[in-house]
């Protein structure tokens, strides 16, 4: 009896679609289209209670025949005019995406090559989010991604911005050019603070940083997530073509110019951000260029040559000082983020000193952490002052009591204003660094 129970049985297909069916597989739902039929199939092998198996699969007919056998999931390519299918299959031990359609009265399955990078999908979108009509975004988890396009199928392939110790993470997809050839990234779907575009042919411009800018939450896990940063960009950015023929984006103009646009940076980031300094973009102040070769030797030494670093083109103060180099970049604390950085020949407490009053001129809160009493226990640094003088509650997150923590035995002054992390300290090579080392709203929760 015993023997009876555990023995792998399968029952024998039967229903509509027996003929397409092995021995104990059975169809739980049928979804016709046109000349396809995807078919949801379970697979249950023995009858007894330690030795039953069940194994959920799709499979996809075409013209009543078996054009993909086994795939882990199937799923239709709506908002076109004919039936379109995805399906994840496994070859060998890798799992491939493959398209399925019909061609000139034929079938056609074609593996999507892109999609072999590590891509990011939802319940709700787990093979691309649309873009447009017939337009497909696919973000990579780790890399731009790529856009699938149909019909003709087409695929591209996002070209990343810059690599390496340089990149600035801007990887998500913002918006195309006209012509369909050159792209803006941005560096976060729900909070971007820095574009780059980047053409097809892997050609770029130079970045410019942004007021870091919160979307909207999503309202349900049903949402596209890239429909907010689609929709902010379009009344954000404005493509144009250059003196060399290349496209560009401009953000809208800064409601008025700021006495100081270097000073603007640190004391106040959503007017200072609304400044640029990419010498090849119009749109962007004229009185920078980009430091050659000589200059960042000069600066940072033999090692470290930033693409994004400009010098005045004549004499500019910041802070009581001269200003010789103005580094953006990727902010220094988290790996996360972008900001500037002013290389100055002042020294650092009377760069700070000059901080703190421009500060105080403005009516802008701001803790200095150097000058917070001690930690008692085990209560964050400057709990107290941010509490009082920023509105931050401690329990709103723990990014910028990290910073505040690794910087307590670190030399120079650190503040901390309503929405940036601003460092002033001494270099060995002479004069001093004001650096942004993160941009945030800090009355949110990190």
């Amino acid at each position: 009896m015993l023997l009876a129970a555990c023995s792998p049985y399968t029952a024998p297909p039967e229903g509509l679609y027996a003929g397409v069916l092995k021995r104990g597989e059975s169809v739980t739902e049928a979804t016709p289209a046109g000349p396809f039929t995807a078919l949801a199939i379970q697979y249950r092998q023995g009858g007894g209670y330690l030795t039953s198996t069940q194994i959920d699969s799709m499979r996809l007919l075409y013209r009543d025949k078996v054009l993909i056998r086994k795939a882990e999931g199937i799923t239709r390519w709506d908002g076109i005019g004919q039936p379109v299918y995805f399906a994840d299959v496994f070859e060998q031990s890798d799992k491939v995406l493959k398209l399925a359609y019909e061609h000139d009265g034929k079938a056609v399955v074609q593996r999507i090559a892109a999609a072999d990078i590590a891509y990011r999908a939802t319940v709700a979108f787990p093979h691309g989010f649309p873009l447009a009509p017939g337009l497909l975004y696919f973000p990579g988890q780790l890399q731009p991604g790529f856009l699938l396009q149909a019909l003709p199928l087409r695929e591209t392939v996002l070209p990343d911005p810059l690599v390496g110790n340089y990149s600035l993470h801007a990887n998500t997809l913002a918006a195309i050019s006209p012509d369909g050839m050159s792209f803006a990234m941005v560096d976060s779907d729900s909070a971007p603070s820095v574009v780059m575009v980047v053409d097809a042919d892997g050609g770029r411009r130079e970045a410019i940083g942004l007021p870091r800018t919160y979307l909207a939450d999503l309202p349900d896990a049903q949402a596209n997530p890239y429909v907010r940063v689609w929709d902010w960009a379009r009344t954000t950015f404005a493509w144009h073509k250059n003196g060399a023929g290349k496209w560009e984006v401009r953000t809208a103009a800064a409601p008025g110019t700021p006495a100081n646009a270097v000073e603007e940076l640190f004391i106040d980031e959503q007017s200072g951000y609304r400044q640029c300094f990419a010498a090849s973009n119009t749109a962007c102040l004229r009185t920078w260029r980009a430091a050659d070769a000589a200059q960042l030797r000069k600066t940072f030494g033999p090692d470290y040559a930033p693409p994004f670093a400009w010098v005045p083109q004549a004499a500019t103060r910041a802070f009581g000082a001269n200003v010789s180099l103005l580094l953006f970049s990727r902010l220094g604390f988290s790996g996360t983020g972008t900001g500037y950085s002013a290389y100055v020949d002042g020294g650092q407490e009377a760069l700070a000193a000059q901080l703190s009053m421009r500060l105080q001129d403005r009516n802008i809160p701001f803790v200095r952490v150097d000058q917070c009493p001690p930690r008692l226990g085990h209560g964050g640094k400057c709990a107290a002052p941010l509490a009082d003088k920023l509105g931050r509650a401690e329990s709103n997150g723990r990014e910028l009591e990290q910073l505040i923590h690794s910087m307590e035995d670190q030399p120079g002054a650190l503040f901390i204003l309503p929405s940036m992390a601003v460092m002033v300290r001494a270099r060995q090579e002479g004069g001093s660094v004001i650096q942004t080392l993160m941009r945030a709203d800090f009355s949110r929760k990190d």
